[in-house]
C-alpha cells in the first residue's frame, strides 16, 4: 500500500468533487496510527528539512504574523543534502500506515458510492482502485503557536481527494480539528499524539485557536494528479 501508482503531475484532481456532498461524508479517526518512533522519525526529517537551506513555504511570513502558524513541506526538493522527495525516502513505513489508514477509511465509506463525493473516483472495491489510484500530493509539518488558528469556516483542500491529519503532540489548549456538516453543525475531533483523522478533502475543515503551549501535526493530501513535488 505504500506504493502510490499515478506518475504525471497535473495541477489539480482530474474528477470534479462535490462540495456539497463532501459536507454530507463521514471523517474516520484511527487511534495511535503513528506510534512514538514514527513521530520521532518525522520530526528528524523535519529539522533536517529546515536545516537543509531549502526554500520554505512563501505563505510562512503571513502565516505567522496573522495566525501564527508555520509550514514545513516534507514531500519537495529540500536541497542537495536530502533526497527529492523526504519522507517518501526517509520514512516509508510512516506513509504505508497512513496510506492504509487511508484505504480502509475508504473502504468502510460510502464514498465512492453513486451519490457519495468520490462517485467518480475508482474506489477500493475496484482493482487498483483506492488509494492504489491515488499519489501523494504534499506532505507538510504545521508548527501552531499560542494563537494559532485556522479560522476559515468554508476552508477545503481544493484538488485533492483524500486528507489525512495526524496529531504530533498533543500538550496544549485549543487547536481543535473541526469538520463541518451538511446541517450546517460542527464536529469537534479530539486528537491524541499519534492519532490520525481521514477524510474526503472537500469537507470543510479548521482549526482553533491555541490557548496554551503549541500544536504540531503532519498533513498529509492525496489526489489523482500525479507524483507532486513542488509543494501546491
Amino acid at each position: 500500500m505504500a506504493t502510490l501508482l499515478s506518475t504525471q503531475a497535473t495541477t489539480t484532481s482530474r474528477h470534479h468533487i462535490s462540495t456539497e456532498l463532501a459536507q454530507k461524508s463521514c471523517c474516520y479517526t484511527k487511534r495511535s496510527c503513528l506510534s512514538k518512533s514514527d513521530i520521532s522519525l518525522i520530526a528528524s526529517i523535519q529539522s533536517q528539512v529546515q536545516s537543509s537551506g531549502y526554500h520554505d513555504n512563501p505563505q510562512n511570513e503571513s502565516h505567522h504574523h496573522a495566525n501564527g502558524k508555520h509550514c514545513t513541506f516534507l514531500s519537495r526538493p529540500a536541497g542537495p543534502s536530502l533526497p527529492e522527495n523526504p519522507i517518501r525516502s526517509l520514512a516509508p513505513s510512516v506513509l504505508g500506515k497512513l496510506l492504509r489508514f487511508a484505504q480502509g477509511s475508504w473502504a468502510s465509506s460510502d464514498w465512492s458510492s453513486e451519490n457519495g463525493p468520490l462517485s467518480s473516483i475508482p474506489g477500493p472495491e475496484i482493482p487498483s482502485g483506492g488509494v492504489g489510484n491515488l499519489s501523494l500530493r504534499i506532505a507538510e509539518h504545521w508548527h501552531y503557536d499560542l494563537g494559532g488558528h485556522l479560522d476559515n469556516n468554508l476552508h477545503f483542500d481544493q484538488g485533492s481527494v483524500i486528507t489525512i491529519v495526524t496529531a504530533l503532540n498533543d500538550e496544549f489548549t485549543g487547536g481543535e480539528f473541526r469538520t463541518f456538516e451538511h446541517d450546517c453543525s460542527q464536529t469537534i475531533h479530539p486528537l491524541r499524539v499519534g492519532d490520525s483523522v481521514c477524510f474526503v478533502s472537500h469537507k470543510y475543515h479548521n482549526i482553533t485557536p491555541i490557548l496554551s503551549g503549541f500544536r504540531e501535526s503532519l498533513v498529509m493530501e492525496l489526489w489523482d494528479g500525479g507524483i507532486s513535488t513542488h509543494g501546491r
